[in-house]
């Protein structure tokens, strides 16, 4: 059996807790509670800065299932620190998942946070920069861990098929319908932008948007 490798656990370690406060802020965020560091929910934002594009309320819900998956992805991450064989340590021995993929998650929750913050006090453009930011740096996360299925997906269908399914089912997947929100969100925050801020006519930035996503 092959040794720990304390880098690697502190990189897991640093997504779990990050993971945790960015759960704690949207929240505090969510319920509007001024007691707290913000001063409006993200809702109350949203309806401020309403477009003929803005998804019905209920769609947000969305965002309890995606953090819940999340959630999951971690809980296999940290079950894997518990589990070894003949070959080593499930997390690292063979690494599926790089330390690319660990650092792209700690710089997308406090991206996430940061974001919640500038929302709160209706700083448009710079939270879409940083929705830029969050959107890139989901790809990111894809990239990595496709670049470690693609290096190792043969070694876990020899040894680890259940492995292999929850690595498809549960990170890839996890992580793109997570990519592919904060990619919708971003051109929401896009067309916001354009209304709000550089005072384009809102049938402009609907069609823009229309012939992009077609």
């Amino acid at each position: 059996m092959g040794n720990h490798s304390p880098a690697r656990i502190v990189v897991i370690g640093l997504s779990v807790l990050l993971f945790i406060i960015a759960l704690a802020f949207n929240a505090l965020a969510g319920s509007g509670s001024k007691n707290g560091p913000f001063r409006q929910s993200t809702a109350n934002v949203s309806k401020k800065y309403e477009t003929e594009i803005t998804p019905a309320g209920w769609t947000f819900s969305i965002w309890g299932l995606i953090y819940f998956w999340l959630f999951a992805i971690l809980t296999y991450i940290v079950a894997s620190l518990c589990r070894s064989d003949v070959h080593g340590w499930m997390y690292s021995q063979p690494a599926v998942l790089p330390y690319g993929f660990y650092l792209s998650w700690i710089v997308n929750m406090i991206l996430n946070i940061t974001w919640l913050s500038l929302w709160d006090r209706e700083q448009i453009i710079a939270g879409l920069i940083v929705l830029v930011s969050i959107t890139f740096s989901n790809y990111s996360l894809i990239f990595f861990c496709c670049h470690g299925l693609h290096s190792h997906g043969a070694w876990l269908s020899k040894n680890y098929r259940v492995d292999l399914w929850l690595f498809r089912a549960l990170v890839q997947n996890g992580i793109g319908v997570y990519a592919t929100w904060t990619t919708i969100a971003t051109l929401l925050n896009f067309t916001i932008v354009l209304q709000y801020s550089a005072g384009v006519s809102s049938r402009l930035p609907q069609l823009c948007l229309s012939l992009f996503s077609s």
